[in-house]
């Protein structure tokens, strides 16, 4: 196949056509506003075979959309009645449940859209197509929702280009006219109980599409490229494994690495910020060879000083039945386990409506998990360290001393 050196309509056509997306579809627009030259780079690099987590998300999305369908007055009483497996059936029934509290907040006639295929074409961009999963309509608002079901990455909906995007194709542009709606967008993450919402100005919106992402795309189409290789316009590219401009980067953050553990005393603060953020993108470099190399070698293209060996596995029974009753035989009482109770989140497994129990939400605390250093532009809520927090966490402690010893007292 010969190279890509210009973007063509042409060429997005073929790729549309190969592959089902476009390559400034919704989900892509982040990773082209961080770095415009990626687009060309993916035009020329293969296609990666489809994720497990990714066929996961499709298929919970299937489900949404299913239940909706056969049953739109009451999916989550559809779901109910399915086969499904019982984690999916949790995570489908958060998600509608959700979409039905949005729903109910419009009034008058009320137009329910899934899976609408959307796209630019009123805003001067008719190469960026995508599909909502959720658009509801009325005379007050207009929503979109995005159904996320990742576990990994928290995902945020305000100053989202992959909303935006969305929300501009259920919006069309008509120059000098302003809609009357509200406007909205929505992350849907039950993966992690993630609901995001964001009521969008119209100037945002417009801002957003007509500079933002139209200039991105804009300086895609360059001759002349501009490559901004980072962890976060990185993680989703498929150039990135054979990019020069990232390999570039992530070489010189590496010797910037190595100086300053030899001589960490004449690094300024401003130098090891700089520096954690290049540990950032190194370690995501990391998983990322190695990923690669994997890939290379279950294709049978191989990877030259590397192979792949059967790790540390749990011995099985040949009869898993047939085992069993032999344990059972010969060890008596002492072939089961103690007896315990079910967790927390498995309770709620096995019976959905536990969340919505007052008296079971009463009887729940969520402690704060371990600190973790991220970057100020990550939405989550910071902790507060202070010199009373401090003297808390003390005094926390001293309430598991049950006695304390004077070791100069008389015996």
């Amino acid at each position: 196949m010969a190279r890509i050196t210009k973007i063509t309509d042409q060429v997005l056509f073929h790729w549309l056509e190969t592959t089902g997306h476009s390559i400034y579809g919704g989900s892509s627009l982040k990773k082209i506003i961080l770095c415009p030259g990626s687009v060309l780079s993916e035009l020329n690099s293969p296609i990666p075979p489809t994720s497990v987590y990714a066929a996961k998300g499709t298929l919970l999305h299937n489900y949404c959309e299913k239940a909706f369908t056969e049953r739109p007055d009451n999916p989550v009483s559809y779901v109910n009645e399915t086969s499904w497996e019982p984690e999916d059936k949790v995570l489908v029934i958060d998600a509608l449940n959700y979409v039905l509290g949005i729903i109910a907040l419009h009034t008058g006639k009320v137009s329910v859209g899934l899976e609408v295929e959307g796209n630019l074409s009123t805003w001067g961009l008719p190469e960026v197509l995508g599909t909502m999963d959720v658009e509801v309509k009325s005379e007050t608002r207009i929503d979109v929702l995005d159904y996320k079901f990742g576990y990994g990455i928290q995902v945020f909906a305000q100053d989202n280009p992959q909303c935006i995007s969305y929300l501009g194709g259920a919006v069309p542009f008509i120059q000098g006219v302003i809609p009357e709606q509200e406007l909205h967008v929505h992350i849907v993450q039950p993966t992690l109980g993630h609901f995001d919402p964001w009521h969008v100005p119209y100037a945002t919106l417009c801002y957003m599409i007509l500079d933002t992402i139209a200039g991105a795309i804009a300086e895609s189409r360059n001759e002349i490229l501009r490559y901004n290789p980072s962890m976060e316009a990185c993680r989703w590219c498929n150039a990135k494994d054979g990019c020069e401009w990232r390999l570039a980067e992530l070489t010189k953050q590496s010797k910037q690495l190595v100086q300053a553990a030899k001589n960490p005393a004449v690094k300024t603060k401003e130098d090891w910020i700089r520096l954690l953020d290049a540990a950032d993108d190194i370690q995501q470099a990391i998983k990322d060879c190695r990923a690669y190399a994997t890939r290379e070698i279950k294709s049978t293209r191989g990877f030259e000083g590397y192979k792949l060996v059967a790790g540390r596995s749990t011995r099985v029974f040949k009869d898993k039945v047939v085992g069993t009753d032999y344990i059972k035989t010969h060890l008596g009482d002492k072939a089961y386990k103690p007896e315990e109770v079910i967790s927390l989140a498995q309770a709620e497994k096995v019976l959905p409506g536990l969340k919505k129990s007052q008296v079971w939400k009463d009887m729940i605390k969520k402690p704060t998990g371990k600190p973790v250093l991220v970057k100020d532009s990550d939405k989550r809520k910071a902790l507060e360290f202070t010199m009373e927090n401090e003297f808390a966490a003390d005094a926390e402690i001293m309430l598991d001393v049950k006695h304390l010893r004077d070791p100069f007292a008389a015996k």
